[in-house]
């Protein structure tokens, strides 16, 4: 059963729901098309992860399966006998971003939300593991409006910067379970795309403290999603130069991932989202 919806502001038409994304009815053409094709044994002998080929880049995780990546299509061969959700889960989380690489995004590794009462977006990166689901989560449950689960896009418009992202639910399970099972948000509860004001970066550190210059760029660099893609298909100096302009368009911040509920309060909140910014 063919499938349309919204991922990352791109209209997205596949031979099967995609996990995350928006449903939409428009009759626009799509930007990014999904094909799957029927499953094939195992190769004999384990392919490269990532290679690099003429017109496309090819992603064979193993026992899984081979994903062709363009700048708008993606074809999905499952290998026999794998697990389907690790099929579903791949396509996200790594084929998905791919393509957006390609189409000259930038990819983070971050959710976003647009607190309630807020203009713009904020993006929380980080670590896998650091609660940046559950801050989103959190701030969702507030009022807010839901952009990104686990990486989001970001396009530069002058000297502005729009994010989004998967905005169709979050994948979060208890603190103690390795179980993450998917939670659907309604679409009123969504945005597709939103400006970008402020991005905390959830870590190991003491306290927060504001990035800015080369210090807000290395941050940036550092939580790219799928950075072996920028690397593979030599666009690092496309990349670097558009984090350089992000860098200038966003307030950048480090925080202690063991004070992240302290982003909950509205005032600290405000602050971190205001043109001044948290000094």
């Amino acid at each position: 059963m063919r499938s349309r919806g919204v991922a990352y502001d791109r209209i997205i038409d596949a031979d099967r729901p995609v996990i995350g994304a928006v449903p939409c009815e428009t009759a626009d053409a799509a930007a990014i098309r999904i094909r799957w094709h029927a499953p094939v044994a195992a190769p004999p002998v384990e392919r490269p992860v990532w290679t690099r080929a003429a017109d496309a880049l090819w992603f064979d995780p193993p026992g899984v399966a081979r994903y062709r990546c363009t700048a708008d299509t993606i074809d999905v061969t499952p290998v026999a006998g794998g697990a389907s959700d690790m099929v579903d889960a791949l396509l996200v989380a790594t084929a998905l971003p791919a393509v957006l690489w390609l189409d000259g995004a930038v990819v983070l590794h971050a959710a976003a939300v647009v607190p309630s009462g807020a203009a713009r977006a904020l993006a929380i990166a980080g670590p896998s593991g650091r609660g940046k689901s559950h801050l989103a989560a959190a701030l969702v449950a507030r009022g807010g409006a839901f952009v990104a689960d686990d990486s989001i896009a970001v396009r530069l418009r002058g000297d502005a910067a729009v994010c989004a992202g998967l905005a169709g639910g979050y994948h979060l399970g208890a603190a103690d379970a390795d179980a993450r099972p998917f939670h659907p948000i309604g679409v009123d509860r969504t945005r597709r795309a939103a400006a970008l004001g402020t991005l905390v970066i959830l870590d190991d550190v003491a306290g927060y403290a504001r990035l800015t210059g080369v210090a807000a760029v290395a941050a940036l660099l550092a939580n790219r999603h799928r950075a072996s893609v920028p690397r593979l298909c030599g666009i690092e100096p496309r990349v670097l130069a558009d984090m350089a302009r992000l860098a200038s368009a966003v307030r950048v911040y480090r925080w202690s991932a063991d004070e992240a509920d302290a982003l909950r309060d509205d005032a600290i909140l405000a602050q971190l989202m205001s043109d001044e910014g948290a000094r």
